[in-house]
């Protein structure tokens, strides 16, 4: 491990040892294992098309709600 002194790219604080890749919130530098955790690899798996975006959200509720609505006119 280095004991060198870093600043993050992300939160601007400080933290040692080698950092990590902030691909893909910022393009350059390093940032702390925090900002890695709590931004980097929720940017990572956002962008993985896996979490659902609040405007997709919507989307699928309007979506059940004419179905349900759909559903009472026929009578199921």
């Amino acid at each position: 491990m280095s004991d060198e002194k870093h600043t993050c790219c992300i939160c601007k604080g400080i933290f040692f040892g080698y950092g990590n890749n902030p691909e893909p919130v910022e393009s350059e530098g390093r940032c702390c294992d925090d900002c890695n955790n709590s931004h980097v690899i929720a940017a990572r798996i956002g962008n993985l098309g896996i979490i659902p975006t609040d405007k997709e959200i919507e989307q699928m509720e309007q979506d059940r709600l004419a179905k349900e609505k759909e559903g009472e006119e026929y009578g199921i």
